[in-house]
């Protein structure tokens, strides 16, 4: 495995205020309806939303196909700061290939809040698929964000 740290970072800014974009991440309902590249589904949601706390994410999508993401927050800063472990895709023994650490930074910015997703890679397989379409799953995150924040302003 290459165990090379890697970053991926994604920046957007959102018109809504910053206690509301924050709340749109750390509320589990609210979480499921928007995270994940367009066209999956988070049948899963499950946050315990302090350091040492655990996270669950199941996403699912086209022909049954299923991942179960689990993690822990590291720390978390209200309306300014998450940072939290996520491991997925497990091997044949059941230990996750990909594990990655997620920082999120909510800063308030004229016209709204600017959420910047710093992902660095601890542990990916040589190569690997999922690691290719990492930048773009979480801009198509942020733009379903974008329109489901939009939406409830309506």
């Amino acid at each position: 495995m290459d165990t090379t740290r890697k970053e991926v970072i994604v920046s957007k800014l959102l018109k809504a205020s910053r206690e509301r974009v924050y709340r749109a991440w750390t509320d589990p309902e609210q979480f499921s309806k928007w995270w994940g590249p367009e066209g999956y589904d988070i049948p899963v949601c499950e946050f315990d939303l302090r350091p040492g706390g655990a996270l669950r994410i199941d996403m699912s999508g086209a022909g049954g196909w299923l991942m179960r993401m689990d993690g822990n927050f590291v720390e978390v800063v209200d309306n300014e700061k998450l940072v939290f472990t996520t491991a997925a895709f497990p091997d044949e023994e059941g230990n996750p290939t990909h594990e990655h650490l997620n920082t999120i930074l909510f800063a308030e910015e004229e016209g709204g809040t600017r959420v910047t997703v710093t992902v660095t890679l601890l542990r990916v397989p040589e190569g690997a698929a999922a690691v290719d379409g990492l930048s773009d799953g979480w801009k198509s995150s942020l733009d379903q964000l974008e329109q489901r924040l939009f939406s409830i302003n309506q």
